[in-house]
């Protein structure tokens, strides 16, 4: 099956997918997700309508979002928990961005956005490395972060515990107190004799296709499902989206890529920025760190009011040059100076992610 016709992607993904610019994307961020009127996320949801710039309100907002997900991840309904925990993810990575200078009293947001993001990334992923960087950022951010100090420990003395380690205290954590949130009880596990361990979400990462392809992922502590694959002129390809999510209706997507002809990884990222500039593509940041070509891009459809965030973190194996891609899609009238802030903000982060993310791409 040819993937070109079935993706309307905007043309940062288009550089590895080679598409056609697409007319339109049906996807917003902005989209909504129904708590009852009386919960806190609608009231904090209504605030944030008249502020949109306020980092607190961004950071209590990702918080109660985050507390409606958690009891369902925890009760194995990870599907449903799945629309609260990306807006919360997407609306914790906001406060970081909006405090990405460092104004007076900003040090405890930033640090409490990481620590959110370290717990939501630690409630769904097998692999520590990509918690311990969050609690590493929390607590560089504040080191005045208790909960953030404690989990972060066990890996600052080099120790590699489980996942779930990282998740103590995550029913203990709020804004401004750093109290017990609404509906849990502050009675620690270790003061109950008849507590049992948090029972694992039923992700299952071990599962592949017939290329040996896995059929899940984790990027960034979202799970990603495999919703396409083809085979083209460069060779084998596959597209992930998160849960609830397809291929033709997405807000962030990542894509596996193992090229046919061998290149330098950093000639790839060259020359995927060159082809974005000729376009009107903003280039943010390229480097070559570790025989890694490395790329965070942005790219634009005015007349869509439409821009993607991309990021390349392409890399070679047996003289044979991989490509990993993450694209987010920005919406609405400001989406050029949303879309460029989140890219300057977060870029590297989701670089950081792609070169840590454990995958292994079919030969």
């Amino acid at each position: 099956m040819d993937l070109r016709p079935s993706l309307p992607v905007l043309i940062g993904l288009t550089l590895l997918l080679g598409l056609p610019i697409p007319g339109s994307a049906a996807d917003d961020l902005n989209q909504k997700i129904g708590p009852p009127p009386t919960d806190k996320v609608a009231v904090i949801e209504k605030a944030l309508e008249e502020q949109p710039m306020n980092p607190q309100l961004h950071l209590e907002y990702g918080q109660a979002l985050w507390w409606r997900a958690q009891p369902l991840v925890e009760s194995h309904q990870v599907k449903t928990a799945g629309p609260f925990i990306r807006k919360a993810q997407y609306h914790l990575q906001h406060t970081i961005e909006l405090t990405r200078n460092h104004p007076p009293g900003s040090a405890v947001q930033r640090g409490q956005a990481f620590f959110l993001l370290s717990q939501i990334s630690a409630s769904l992923d097998s692999d520590t490395k990509d918690v311990a960087w969050l609690l590493r950022q929390a607590v560089h951010a504040d080191p005045h972060n208790k909960n953030a100090q404690l989990a972060f420990a066990p890996f600052d003395q080099g120790d590699r515990p489980a996942v779930r380690t990282a998740r103590a205290d995550v029913k203990t954590t709020t804004i401004g107190s750093r109290g017990v949130p609404e509906n849990h009880s502050n009675n620690s596990t270790e003061n109950n004799s008849d507590s049992q361990p948090p029972a694992e979400p039923p992700i299952d990462l071990s599962e592949t296709n017939e290329q040996g392809m896995p059929t899940s992922l984790i990027f960034n502590g979202v799970v990603m499902n495999l919703v396409h694959q083809a085979r083209d002129v460069v060779g084998p390809i596959w597209a992930y989206v998160p849960e609830l999510q397809d291929i033709n209706n997405w807000t962030e997507m990542e894509v596996l890529r193992r090229h046919n002809q061998f290149q330098e990884p950093l000639a790839l990222a060259e020359q995927t920025g060159e082809y974005a500039f000729q376009r009107g593509g903003t280039v943010i940041n390229m480097t070559g760190a570790d025989g890694a070509g490395r790329l965070v891009f942005v790219t634009h459809v005015d007349k869509d009011q439409k821009s993607e965030v991309n990021v390349l973190y392409a890399f070679a194996e047996d003289k044979t040059l991989f490509a990993k891609h993450y694209a987010r899609r920005f919406g609405g009238p400001s989406h050029k100076e949303d879309s460029i802030r989140a890219a300057k903000a977060n870029g590297n982060t989701w670089l950081e992610h792609l070169a840590l993310q454990k995958v292994k791409i079919a030969d």
